[in-house]
């Protein structure tokens, strides 16, 4: 259920979801690109009472939203706010360590009291704690403990939701401006000015908090190595996931922040500050994001990224106050916080006075028709939350950059042109760090002092706020007036492109151009100056710099042999399977491989594709003084063992070894993916799997996206969450694939996506109390685990959190607690249902063993396996009809080894061709029900004693609306089942039956359209074996006058009857007699 409140203030739709239908709400920061036109938001003073409406208990603050839910919902998302830390016990002047030091003790601190009570109480789980927010994230069973015990522990001074805020996708802007060597954004702030200046952002770092990065673009290959990406779950748990971009987003506004000087694509140079060293941080996958994932971005920006600048384009309601605490610790413990200030709407944390909010200008330098400013006041917008240190009044947004039709690197290795205060923001994120660069250090406040004093002002409207900002004036304002500059030489005087030369004693490097030279901006005094390279000994220089002065230093630096390696051996493989290396030498001659593991299988060596001896010292033959080799070695089929490798490389004079490896391969290896695309447990499921399973499996966790670019890259999939953008795609591709899939309550939901997508099972039903499987069928999941009668508890949290369904066609192996179905396997399309395995509330440590063992001989079942064979048989006899004769009787019959005591039988017809009059008891005792405008026949019976393969039931039809030559069937539904004599449901062979319209009439075997002693005569000459006229089918089925299925002497005798008594009854059903026990 959806309920939607509209926020007049802002003029922003906020939309909570019941945390049935999500795992817990988010405060989802939602990032800042316009899609539509619309007027400018001009000079409208912002209202007061714009803060959420609270409840007030023993002075701890708790919205009234949140009050409101935990009335409705069984479990509510609350972030507890705990007391700020007083401005002199934070050490701002002395450096960022010790800020982000008091920060984290005043946390532990004022945080302990509440974090003892949530161990102690299975009511409340911790979801994550924070320090540069002083809070922590809850989900609460509120009918166990209450918001007020909450608000009642030491320090909480209040406690909200963490909301979901909805704007609109990112899209192009259809006009970009005509651009020359550069972008217009990048000309209007003279940004080139600066790059003259030799100035490129280099020593300076920016975190960009956004939607991640495509590190496959061309303009971003080799610059986003793992550590400079990080990716959070909507409760702020890292997730080691690869750098990604799940939107376009993050490219396109890390691209304006540092783009490179040279793109790969034909455009112009669109990067600010393209040696700036950048982070990455995904905290709004998709476009939004909850609170806990900002907050636990901008932790990550302050304390390992270090960062001088962090970018946020993107934001909340301009009333919702829960990021100023950690924009302002941000702020104090050294890093700029720049901001999109919002399109048509004010948003948050632009609009904080302690951020440096941007706004938006067209080619033209107008303001965007998305462009909004306001004149705040701090304590009527957010109350007590607002630092009494912030002026009483102030102007949004701080200054303005370019933000319309932008152009930047975007998904795909492409290019976009998009417009919105998120295009803007990245412009003022590149000039703190150009400014940076140029002055070797951050200083907030006198950064964003000079910024906004060397903007130019095209207007005295306030729309722009202090200006359009001038990159060139500001940087100008902190650069050093004197520089080394210089080129770096190999030892032939050839110019070395990507030689870093550093300032020993400071860190401050620069990095040379395509031709060797190099400039680098520092401070006056003697250095010791160092230059590296690739390939290349190093050299240290002492260099004197004179105030104001450039001292000229070149390097030649020696050849010497080096090695990079791209690409390692991988852990396992299956037997068969290569095993590849790529390695990058710089001034190699030779390599020698030799395999050191004593792998016992045939191999082959190749180095570049070429097949070689091991022990053979092969020459190299590099492209220029460095290129990348590849060295592959084939292994045998199902020869298991171990590979490990030994290079050898010469060259320069000199020698390096070095080893790879070891692999691992294996006679049998499997391949299993855990697909987790709405929650963030792929990784902790991957884990958890890997230790249940021996070295032979593989997990990976991989979103639904990648695995259907090729579904058979796996064995089997395990499917703890599905994204409905992919489901239908998904469930089209893997009807024959090894899938597992779960549902559970407050967690996973891919086994309700099944029933979304492919009406199995028809319904699922998420509660508590469903934590026990009940088997009813011995079954190979079952394995070592449990068998018929036993229970199997699947975890052990305390409220039994878990899932039933209902209306599957897979055959049910185990029901629920509540009687409906647990576990079902569809030998159709290879999957098996699962309920009650996943993690949302119930957390990793709270499967039993018993349950993770099922869902992992789940995981293996269909890899290889092959469809139980059944050990019983129903059928229905197939019929013929005529015209003059179109009402028959047919029989459902069954065939075992056991003796059959019960069976139930669901049979379905076409209602336009055949109509069901009456059912027959035979061999056992039935009821039945028949609905013929529905075209459904249901059976059933049961006996105390078995038989041998016994008749099941006599079915009297009426096939009237069959045209002659037409067939219709009865179609035994998959349920359909026979039992032994202990109850025992037997694997069952269904063969449906056929009713047949004759193009004749029966007894005309020769198609003469007359019956006639010639008739019988070679029915006569069949049975005796002779040669007859006709194709032998014809005779069974027109010689079958009797229809008893078979031809027999009786048959013959029926056609000379025909003969001499045309009306004789041989040629039409035997009436037979309801049996008057059934009902109908």
């Amino acid at each position: 259920m959806i309920n939607c409140l509209v926020v007049p203030s802002a003029l922003l739709r906020v939309c909570k979801t019941s945390m049935r239908e999500l795992t817990s709400k988010t405060f989802a920061i939602v990032f800042a690109v316009v899609m539509a036109v619309s007027m400018v938001g001009m000079g409208a003073a912002v209202p007061g009472s714009t803060t959420a409406d609270v409840q007030t208990v023993n002075d701890v603050e708790i919205d009234s939203s949140l009050v409101a839910d935990a009335e409705e919902e069984d479990v509510v998302r609350a972030v507890v706010r705990f007391d700020e830390i007083d401005d002199d016990r934070l050490d701002v002047a002395a450096d960022r360590d010790a800020a982000v030091d008091s920060l984290q003790q005043h946390a532990e601190a004022t945080q302990d009291d509440f974090l003892s009570f949530a161990e102690s109480e299975d009511a409340v789980q911790v979801q994550q704690t924070f320090w540069l927010a002083n809070a922590v994230s809850v989900d609460v069973r509120t009918d166990e403990v209450s918001l007020d015990r909450l608000a009642a522990h030491d320090n909480v001074v209040w406690i909200h939701e963490s909301y979901e805020y909805e704007l609109e996708q990112p899209q192009a802007s259809g006009e970009a401006p005509d651009e020359d060597d550069v972008t217009y954004g990048l000309d209007m702030h003279n940004v080139t000015d600066v790059h003259e200046m030799g100035i490129t952002g280099a020593g300076a770092t920016v975190a960009s908090l956004d939607t991640g990065i495509d590190a496959d673009h061309p303009d971003w290959e080799d610059r986003v190595p793992d550590e400079k990406f990080q990716e959070w779950d909507e409760n702020g748990e890292p997730i080691d996931t690869e750098p990604t971009d799940t939107s376009g987003h993050g490219t396109h506004v890390a691209g304006t922040i540092a783009g490179p000087a040279d793109p790969a694509g034909d455009v112009p140079q669109y990067g600010v500050a393209p040696d700036a060293d950048i982070y990455h941080g995904n905290v709004i996958p998709g476009g939004s994001g909850s609170f806990e994932q900002i907050a636990a971005g901008m932790e990550w920006a302050v304390d390992e990224v270090e960062a001088d600048v962090m970018g946020l384009s993107l934001g909340g309601g301009l009333g919702q106050e829960a990021l100023i605490e950690p924009t302002e610790n941000a702020h104090d413990a050294g890093t700029i916080v720049s901001a999109s200030n919002g399109n048509n709407t004010p948003s948050t944390p632009g609009y904080y006075y302690s951020s440096f909010g941007s706004q938006a200008v067209d080619e033209a330098a107008e303001p965007a028709s998305f462009a909004v400013y306001d004149e705040i006041d701090p304590e009527e917008t957010w109350g007590d939350e607002a630092p009494e240190w912030w002026p009483d009044e102030y102007v949004s947004p701080d200054a303005s950059a370019a933000g319309v039709g932008v152009l930047s690197s975007y998904l795909d290795g492409g290019y976009d042109d998009l417009s919105g205060t998120s295009m803007s923001q990245p412009h003022k994120a590149g000039t703190f760090a150009l400014m940076a660069s140029a002055m070797g250090d951050t200083d907030n406040e006198q950064f964003q002092e000079i910024i906004e004093d060397t903007a130019w002002e095209p207007s005295d409207d306030q729309i722009y706020g202090a200006g359009i900002i001038d990159s060139h004036a500001a940087v100008q304002q902190v650069a050093h007036d004197q520089e080394i500059e210089g080129t770096v030489y190999d030892a032939t005087d050839n110019g070395l492109e990507g030689a870093e030369v550093e300032v020993e004693e400071t860190g401050f490097a620069a990095t040379t151009e395509a031709d060797g030279s190099y400039t680098l901006i520092h401070e006056d005094g003697t250095w010791d100056v160092t230059a590296d390279a690739f390939g290349h000994a190093a050299q240290t220089e002492t260099v004197d710099l004179e105030e104001n002065e450039t001292a000229e230093q070149d390097f030649e630096l020696d050849a010497e042999l080096d090695l990079e390696l791209l690409e390692d051996q991988p852990e396992t493989i299956e037997a068969g399977d290569d095993v590849s290396v790529t390695v990058y030498p710089a001034h190699a001659e030779y390599v020698t491989v030799e395999e050191v593991a004593d792998y016992e299988g045939n191999v082959t060596l190749s180095v570049d594709g070429e097949e070689v001896a091991f022990g053979e010292a092969v020459e190299l033959d590099l492209d220029g003084w460095s290129d990348e080799v590849e060295i592959t070695v084939d292994t045998e089929d199902d020869v298991a063992g171990e590979i490990e490798l030994e290079h050898t490389f010469e060259g320069a004079g000199d020698e390096l070894v070095a080893t790879t490896g070891p692999t691992e391969a294996f006679d049998e290896f499997f391949q299993v993916a855990v697909i987790d695309d709405m929650a963030t447990y792929g990784d902790d499921w991957a884990d958890k799997l890997e230790d249940y399973y021996p070295a032979v499996y593989e997990v990976d966790s991989v979103d639904s996206s990648d695995a259907l670019d090729d579904v058979d890259a796996y064995d089997s999939y395990f499917v703890h969450s599905l994204d409905d953008g992919n489901a239908e795609e998904w469930f089209d591709v893997t009807d024959d694939v090894s899938t597992v899939y779960t549902s559970q309550n407050i967690g996973p939901d891919s086994l309700d996506t099944r029933s979304d997508v492919i009406d199995d099972p028809a319904d699922v039903v998420r509660s508590t109390d469903l934590a026990t499987w009940h088997v009813e069928e011995a079954h190979p999941i079952f394995e070592d685990v449990a068998e018929p009668g036993d229970e199997i508890t699947v975890h052990t949290d305390t409220f039994g959190d878990g899932a039933s369904f209902s209306g599957t066609d897979a055959d049910v192996v185990a029901e629920q607690a509540d009687g409906d179905d647990g576990v079902a396997v569809d030998y159709d399309r290879n999957d098996v249902l699962l309920t009650s395995v996943g993690f949302g509330w119930i957390s990793p440590g709270d499967h039993t063993d018993d349950g993770v063992d099922v869902l992992t001989n789940s995981i293996e079942y269909f890899m290889d396996a092959e469809e139980p064979e059944a050990v019983a048989s129903m059928s229905i006899e197939d019929a013929n009809v005529s015209e003059d004769y179109p009402e028959d009787w047919t029989t459902v019959y069954s065939d075992s080894d056991d003796d059959i005591a019960g069976f139930q039988s669901f049979i379905d017809f076409d209602p336009e061709n055949v109509s069901i009059e009456s059912v027959i008891e035979q061999d056992i005792n039935v009821e039945y029900q028949i609905d013929n405008d529905d075209g459904w026949l249901y059976v059933a019976g049961a006996e105390a004693e078995g038989y041998d393969d016994p008749d099941l039931a006599k079915i009297e039809f009426n096939a009237s609306g069959l045209e002659e030559g037409e067939t219709t069937e009865l179609h035994l539904e998959d349920d359909s089942v026979v039992t032994d004599e202990m109850g025992e449901k037997l694997k069952t062979d269904l063969d449906w039956g056929e009713i047949k319209s004759l193009d004749r009439e029966l007894g005309d075997v020769l198609g003469d359209g007359e019956i006639h002693a010639g008739d019988a005569v070679v029915v006569q000459a069949y049975l005796a074996g002779q040669d007859i006229p006709v194709d032998p089918e014809a005779v069974e089925t027109y010689g079958d006058v009797t229809q008893d299925g078979d031809v027999t002497s009786a048959d013959v005798t029926a056609i000379l009857q025909h003969i001499t008594e045309p009306d004789h009854p041989g040629f039409e059903p035997e009436e037979q007699e309801v049996a008057p026990a059934l009902a109908g």
